[in-house]
């Protein structure tokens, strides 16, 4: 036979090769996708794509794990659960942390330009010491400031820096921040409350900055006075009144003269009158209300107190919750990066490590 009649004979044999698939629920529907394809592997080993892993990431600095891992299952079609996102979170708050290291370029400021400045603290319910303080900033350019309302103003958009620790180190975190604007000179506008390691921060680091303290923490000392030495609640709220105009339109001397007028009767409220006297006259370098307010200056920490709510207390003051002094600050750089506009960052680095 010849070479074409023995291949005509020749039976190939073909080896069928039985593929296991997995079946998934979508968005789309249920679909089967190869068991040793990347996407149905365990997510904490990352071999999900880098959106996946920022949608895990992004709900889960919004809102507590368990129903962050429920409204994922329910919007994706996917098993997710909280300790999925939860490790995703505390692994993508490292990165944060060491983004917000490295603050981004400035934006230019105009020559009649100010730049404020607000620090507060805030209280963080921790395993290891209870509660303990947060020290939160806020940086914000004057031109983002606009009037919605006669008694409101809103922000457009801000730096923020949250620290769960000593306030050595948010000084040196938050000087980062703040140091590119240095040389605005008195045009850095520092608004905060009567804290003394905020005072001696400021006057030390930018001495020739603008320091005000908060009006509303000024009333609130001069109440506080009122109530015990006046018994008479139509008495008291008239002479509060008139105090906080002569605040406003006076300065504080004059309202330190008129408190030193008054004899309370009793030992505690002599005791209220020392201390009130006390901090004023500690304080009465910031206190140039007359002055600021002829500047068009903002006299009130509303917006730091604002973010004490939005970047902290939405997220992690709910009920039942206490924090790891590692998770929180991992938690507050995540919270801080997508207040300050710089999540596109956090996605950059998820892409980088697909």
């Amino acid at each position: 036979m010849g070479r074409k009649s023995w291949k005509s004979l020749l039976v190939i044999r073909v080896r069928v090769k039985i593929v296991e698939k997995k079946k998934i629920e979508t968005r789309y529907g249920q679909i089967s996708i190869n068991k040793k394809h990347r996407f149905t592997q365990n997510i904490d080993k990352q071999r999900t794509s880098p959106y996946f892993r920022e949608l895990l990431i992004y709900v889960g600095q919004s809102i507590s794990y368990e129903p962050s891992a429920e409204l994922l299952c329910k919007l994706l079609r996917t098993p997710i659960n909280d300790t999925q996102v939860f490790r995703q979170v505390m692994e993508m708050g490292a990165h944060a942390g060491e983004l917000m290291e490295q603050q981004p370029e400035p934006a230019p400021v105009g020559d009649e330009q100010r730049v404020y400045v607000q620090v507060d603290g805030s209280m963080l319910l921790t395993r290891e010491e209870k509660w303990k303080e947060i020290k939160l900033g806020r940086l914000f350019y004057e031109t983002d400031v606009y009037e919605e309302s006669p008694k409101r103003g809103w922000i457009k958009k801000s730096q923020y820096l949250a620290h769960l620790g000593s306030h050595e180190a948010f000084e040196e975190k938050m000087g980062r921040l703040v140091d590119a604007h240095a040389h605005l000179g008195e045009r850095l506008v520092f608004v905060t409350d009567g804290a003394k390691w905020i005072g001696d921060w400021v006057s030390a680091e930018y001495p020739e900055a603008t320091q005000i303290l908060d009006f509303y923490h000024a009333m609130e000392h001069l109440g506080e006075f009122a109530k015990v030495h006046f018994e008479d609640k139509l008495q008291r709220d008239y002479w509060l009144e008139e105090n906080r105009v002569r605040l406003q339109e006076k300065g504080i001397q004059e309202v330190i003269r008129q408190i030193g007028r008054l004899k309370p009767k009793s030992k505690e409220g002599k005791e209220e009158k020392t201390n009130l006297l006390s901090y004023y006259r500690k304080n009465a370098y910031r206190m140039d209300y007359p002055k600021y307010l002829e500047k068009g200056l903002i006299i009130g920490s509303g917006a730091v107190e604002a973010a004490h709510r939005t970047l902290i207390q939405s997220r992690m003051r709910l009920s039942g919750q206490r924090w790891s002094k590692d998770g929180a600050q991992k938690m507050l750089d995540l919270r801080a990066l997508k207040m300050s506009n710089r999540w596109d960052e956090i996605v950059n680095v998820l892409r980088k490590a697909a």
